[in-house]
């Protein structure tokens, strides 16, 4: 369940990351999925690896890391995108 839990995380960011930059070429589009989803799955593995998801009721906070991870590169990735181009 958490990997599929990471994932779909990481679908939402990506979506949200799309919505609010919609200037984003069609090619951007599977590159913002892919590293949405990435981050959310390095974010998760990260919160598990720290020993978050062992008690019940800190499992939140390794959403958390997945979100904020995904959200993270994704804003580095855009930033990176704006400076090169």
């Amino acid at each position: 369940m958490g990997i599929l839990l990471w994932i779909v995380i990481g679908l939402i960011v990506s979506i949200l990351t799309l919505v609010i930059e919609p200037y984003i070429i069609r090619q951007h589009i599977i590159i913002t999925i892919f590293l949405g989803v990435l981050g959310a799955v390095i974010g998760g593995a990260l919160g598990t690896f720290l020993g978050f998801d062992e008690t019940e009721g800190m499992r939140f906070i390794v959403v958390l890391f997945s979100a904020g991870v995904s959200a993270f590169i994704l804003t580095w990735y855009r930033a990176l995108e704006k400076y090169f181009s």
